[in-house]
């Protein structure tokens, strides 16, 4: 089973693949996507797997530079993490 990062702000080592797990509230969204930006490649966007029950899944692999991610699912959008 996938599970959250916790905390959301930590350090991981380099090569690694950070689980995701999201619970979306509110009006449901038919999809969900998880947007990454690095200095080097900016904005990346990877469509997040729907697990049902309004909660989808994916990882964030991890480079060699800072990375930030948020979440977008419907017309909700998370803070950058």
């Amino acid at each position: 089973m996938t599970r959250p990062p916790n905390p959301a702000e930590m350090l991981v080592p380099f090569g690694d693949a950070v689980p995701l797990l999201v619970k979306i509230s509110g009006a449901p969204a038919r999809e969900a996507w998880l947007e990454t930006f690095t200095e080097a490649e900016g904005r990346q966007k990877v469509k997040l797997s729907a697990l049902g029950g309004d909660q989808y899944s994916g990882a964030i692999q991890v480079g060699r530079a800072d990375l930030r991610y948020r979440v977008r699912a419907g017309d909700a959008i998370t803070k950058k993490y």
